[in-house]
């Protein structure tokens, strides 16, 4: 494996011969091999291949091996993997490509086919008996491969409550403090904010007291929520993060405009957009919560002009604690 610049900054050319392994297995049909080979050394590479391989004798052979091994973690493998064997990839029609992940899965286009019954039925009866701890963790995977069973419900929504997050609440500033940012105006409160030398470890936990951490994230490898601010150090000026967070609207990131989207039952929905599959839009809405909408129940779908941040989110802080929490966004810088 690569060394020195961070992992996502560089070829990684250890990765291409698995890779081409695992879609040469698949190109061949290896079906047997990948099934032979899943309590041994290469186990992992076995499974992974597995995943692609839409056909009764993968299946069968999954569900065999669940009917014989008592080897927990070969069991759980197995489970996932038929979890992922569940749907497969609806026919192309064009208009897929895009800049924002769908995180949910392998499939754009989820679509059922002949063995989802079968993998269903199997899944009922296993996962059932598995140990709670095991029950979590499949919890997690039905959720993600957006697999909904008859019966493994709870799995699902319990997996969705793990992940529920509290929605913002912009913090009233005391109006009869002339020290906070709300009863200054802007010029005087920006001027004192660029002039005071801010302390980084004071402002990180302000970044999370704030709600920042609602819709951003400042580390590689956290679940995408808006925009990403690991180097955001690197990429903006001190007076430009001030005036950001006290004027949200003068610039928006590339990819992140606020939608407004009317229902087919007129309820009118704001936020911007964080991923986005054939049949579903997830959003992130203006109170920092994340929701998915079926392409189905939309009638309008429409940009909106301003930025889905707050206006107001600083506004119970001095210009002084705002340059602590600009010198923690400053100190975010990728190498």
């Amino acid at each position: 494996m690569p060394v020195g610049e961070l992992l996502y900054k560089q070829a990684d050319p250890g990765r291409v011969p698995s890779h081409l392994a695992i879609r040469a297995l698949e190109s061949c049909n290896a079906t047997d091999a990948c099934l032979n080979a899943i309590e041994g050394p290469y186990a992992d590479g076995a499974f992974w291949a597995l995943k692609y391989m839409h056909n009764s004798e993968a299946v069968d052979g999954l569900i065999q091996r669940l009917s014989t091994t008592q080897n927990t973690a070969v069991r759980q493998e197995a489970i996932t993997t038929l979890i992922r064997l569940y749907h497969h990839e609806g026919k192309y029609t064009g208009g897929w490509w895009g800049t924002r992940p769908d995180l949910t899965g392998p499939y754009y286009d989820r679509q059922r086919w002949e063995q989802s019954d079968k993998i269903a039925k199997v899944l009922r009866t296993t996962i059932p008996e598995l140990e709670s701890e095991s029950q979590s963790r499949i919890g997690a995977q039905l959720a993600k491969h957006k697999v909904e069973i008859e019966g493994l419900q709870q799995l699902v929504v319990d997996a969705n409550k793990r992940a529920e997050m509290a929605p913002i609440k912009i913090a009233k500033a005391d109006p009869n403090n002339p020290d906070l940012i709300a009863n200054l105006k802007a010029d005087i409160t920006a001027y004192r904010a660029n002039d005071f030398k801010g302390n980084p470890k004071k402002g990180e936990p302000l970044f999370a007291r704030q709600n920042c951490a609602a819709c951003h994230t400042t580390a590689n490898g956290q679940v995408p929520k808006g925009p990403h601010l690991v180097d955001i150090g690197k990429r903006y000026k001190k007076h430009e993060l001030i005036e950001s967070i006290l004027n949200p609207n003068a610039k928006i990131a590339q990819g992140f405009d606020t939608y407004a989207f009317i229902t087919v039952e007129g309820k009118v929905i704001s936020g911007f957009i964080t991923s986005e599959s054939a049949k579903e839009v997830n959003i992130r809405q203006t109170n920092g919560l994340p929701l998915i909408l079926k392409k189905d129940d939309i009638e309008v779908r429409r940009k909106s002009e301003g930025s889905m941040m707050p206006k107001g989110l600083a506004d119970n802080l001095t210009p002084e604690l705002l340059a602590d929490l600009i010198a923690y966004l400053q100190s975010l810088k990728s190498k």
